[in-house]
Parts: C-alpha cells; structure tokens; sequence
C-alpha cells in the first residue's frame, strides 16, 4: 500500500502548522525534512507502508506538576508524517464505521477533518472535549460501551 501524494503533503503542512506535540521542542529533523519538501513527497509516495519498518518512539519522563510526572512519547519524524498521512489518506473510511456521534456513545479517539488540522475529540470520565463541525463539545455526557 502506498499513500498519495496530498495525503503527505497535507500532513506536512499539518505538522508545521499545529506540530506534532506540545510537549517538546519542534524537532531539528523537522527543518531538513521540510528544505526540499518535493522531494521528500516523492520518497514517501514510493514508500511500501506494509513493509516500511517503523522507528523506535522516543520516551521521556516528564513533570505534570510539582509532585508527579507522567511518560510522553514522540514518534520520529518521519514515522510522524506517515501516521497523520495515513490518518487523513483513511479517515472518512474509519469514521464511516463508527457509531454516529449524535448517540453519545464514545469508543476511543475520533477526528474530525478540518482545513489544515485533525482536531482529536478526547473523553475523561465519560465526559467528551473537543470540535464538532456544528458546535463545541466541551462537557458533553457521552455513555461508555
């Protein structure tokens, strides 16, 4: 499988956009990744996504707060951008199967597809944060599966 070439480059205008974490730094790689991003295009687009080998993630452990911390994790940049460009390349076909949001019924991590951000829709305690394309859904009571 192979992903198209506005699958990876909206994954890259996402990335420099909004990054890949607000944890840590922008990475260097970033920088020579994105000199000549035509080419980069092109090396992803022959890439074999069953047969690519995924880097190892980089883990750190890192304050939350004056008594505790907690492990956050960054992929390699490269591995970054395949991700995001698989998750917009596949998406819609995801979501597709999903129960319709209007049920509040909440199964894991769902997207929605913006302009030049995936905007993820996180729950905690049954409770769902995040975008919807008609409203916010800030405090919106979700029942769990």
């Amino acid at each position: 499988m192979k992903l198209d070439a506005i699958s990876i480059k909206w994954a890259i205008n996402h990335i420099k956009h909004k990054r890949d974490t607000d944890l840590f730094p922008v990475l260097k790689e970033y920088n020579i990744l994105f000199e000549d991003e035509e080419a980069l295009v092109r090396e992803l687009c022959n890439l074999d996504i069953g047969a690519y080998k995924w880097q190892p993630y980089r883990r750190f452990i890192i304050p939350k707060d004056e008594y505790s911390y907690r492990v956050a994790m960054q992929l390699d940049p490269i591995d970054n951008i395949l991700f995001v460009a698989i998750t917009y390349q596949f998406g819609d076909k995801i979501e597709k199967k999903r129960i319709p949001i209007e049920k509040k019924w909440f199964l894991t991590i769902d997207f929605l597809r913006m302009k030049t951000a995936i905007y993820m829709i996180r729950q905690k305690h049954g409770i769902i944060f995040g975008v919807h394309p008609k409203k916010i859904l800030h405090g919106t009571h979700m029942q769990f599966i």
